[in-house]
C-alpha cells in the first residue's frame, strides 16, 4: 500500500505538503475510496455490534488484520487532510465524511474493552482506543471544518 510517511512530513504546514507532494489529491482521492469501501464492506452486517467491532478492528493500532493497514490509511488520510481546501474536497467528494459519522453511530454499539495486551504490541486496548480516537476526532474535525464539506452536508439536507 502507498502512504505518506508521517516523519517526512513532520512539521510542514498543509501548504508544504502540497508544495512538496504534488499528487497528494490524486493519493488523497484513491487513499479516501479505499477507506470508504474498506468500511463499507465490514459495516455490511446486519448486525450492528458485529460490524462495529469488525469496523474497530481494522482502524486500531496493532488490530487483527495485517498490520494495521486500516490505522496506517486513517492517518495517511489525517495527513493528507492538512494539505489544503483541494484534497479536502477529494475526501468529501468520496463520501468521507457521512461515512465517518455512521462508523460514530455504530462506535455505540461497541462491547466493553478487555485488559489483554494484544500479542507482539505493548499497546493496552485502552491506549490503542484512545489514540484512535484521538486521530479520528481529527480527521472528523479538518474534514467537517472546511466550507465545502458543510456546503455539502447542507444541500444533501435539503434534496
Amino acid at each position: 500500500m502507498y502512504v505518506v510517511d508521517a516523519e517526512c512530513f513532520a512539521g510542514a504546514s498543509g501548504q508544504e505538503i502540497a508544495d512538496r507532494f504534488p499528487q497528494c489529491i490524486q493519493l488523497s482521492e484513491f487513499t479516501t475510496k479505499l477507506m470508504v469501501a474498506e468500511i463499507r464492506r465490514r459495516a455490511f452486517n446486519e448486525n450492528t455490534a458485529l460490524a462495529s467491532c469488525e469496523i474497530i478492528s481494522y482502524l486500531e493500532l496493532g488490530g487483527a488484520e495485517e498490520t494495521s493497514s486500516g490505522w496506517t490509511l486513517l492517518n495517511t488520510l489525517t495527513l493528507l487532510s492538512s494539505a489544503g481546501p483541494s484534497v479536502v474536497q477529494a475526501m468529501v467528494a468520496a463520501a468521507l465524511p457521512s461515512t465517518l459519522v455512521k462508523c460514530l453511530y455504530l462506535f455505540f454499539d461497541l462491547p466493553e474493552l478487555g485488559t489483554d495486551v494484544a500479542a507482539g504490541t505493548e499497546v493496552t486496548p485502552h491506549e490503542s482506543r484512545a489514540l484512535l480516537q484521538k486521530v479520528f476526532v481529527q480527521l472528523m474535525s479538518r474534514l467537517c471544518s472546511s466550507a465545502c464539506a458543510a456546503g455539502r452536508s447542507w444541500r444533501a439536507a435539503t434534496i
